[in-house]
């Protein structure tokens, strides 16, 4: 079963879409999803790296035992370092239950 037809969760941010899923695993995992209707390769790997940033950084404090996917808007072309932050923290302020 894919990630997006079992999520138990979905946030949305004015750049992201954010599926949850529980896994059977200890930890949380991350998908990170851009097409081209975003950008050119250059920006898509750029939102890739910005997101696998913030798991990095932030993957202790981000519910445990589950699989985010994180899906780019177009609007997330023209987003900065700080803001691909700051819309993510959704994840770690609200609880997944």
């Amino acid at each position: 079963m894919t990630v997006s037809k079992g999520a138990s969760k979905r946030l949305e941010t004015h750049s992201f879409l954010i599926l949850l899923r529980p896994n059977q695993m200890f930890h949380p995992r991350i998908g990170v999803t851009v097409t081209k209707k975003v950008g050119s390769a250059v920006v898509r790997n750029r939102i890739k790296r910005h997101v696998r940033e913030f798991f990095r950084l932030n993957k202790r404090g981000l519910p445990s035992g589950y699989d985010l996917v994180v899906i780019a808007h177009r609007e997330a072309a023209g987003v900065t370092h700080s803001m691909v932050q700051e819309e993510l923290r959704v994840l770690l302020d609200r609880p997944v239950k």
